[in-house]
């Protein structure tokens, strides 16, 4: 009879499962700012760097995966600075400052998706952050339910679903 089964470990993880693990390692308030800056920069020179040609015509084109970044990564605060710095760069630089009705509702709308994707990255950082907890607490039930098992001096057995039959030391 085999022992009560051990929580199998998470199986190797590729780089990519590491770099998007936001997870492990929390971050502290002002990284995800410093993160939001980056990718608003690294839009900005990619735009300069191989999109020049588009001159003033679709200045937002790079500037939305970097606020979607920062708001996936950093939550509410990172997504608004990175919006506000995005709507700073495509008016003052891209557009020259001056802006004509089209370009305005081009702005405004812009601004209210950037503000809508910076709501749903946090509400995404909060139930990441819940189910963490769930993990954990359901990871100490279990630690808690297989010393109760195997600890105890009473014979106990426990059948699982697929027939398997577990058995304590006491038996």
């Amino acid at each position: 009879m085999a022992a009560f089964p051990r929580v199998r470990g998470r199986a190797p993880r590729g780089f990519w499962d590491r770099a998007l693990d936001f997870e492990s390692k929390p971050a502290r308030p002002w990284q995800h700012l410093l993160a939001a800056v980056f990718f608003v920069s690294a839009a900005v020179l990619f735009r300069v760097g191989f999109l020049g040609p588009l001159g003033q015509h679709i200045p937002y084109v790079t500037l939305f995966p970097a606020v979607m970044l920062a708001a996936v990564t950093g939550g509410l605060s990172s997504g608004l600075l990175a919006t506000a710095l995005s709507a700073g760069v495509a008016y003052f630089w891209f557009q020259g400052g001056v802006l004509d009705e089209g370009a305005w509702l081009a702005m405004a709308t812009f601004a209210g998706s950037c503000v809508a994707m910076s709501l749903v990255g946090e509400l995404n950082l909060r139930a990441r952050a819940r189910l963490r907890r769930s993990r954990d607490e359901l990871r100490e039930s279990e630690d808690k339910f297989r010393f109760v098992f195997e600890g105890s001096v009473i014979a106990k057995s426990m059948t699982l679903p697929t027939g398997a039959l577990h058995v304590n030391q006491a038996f």
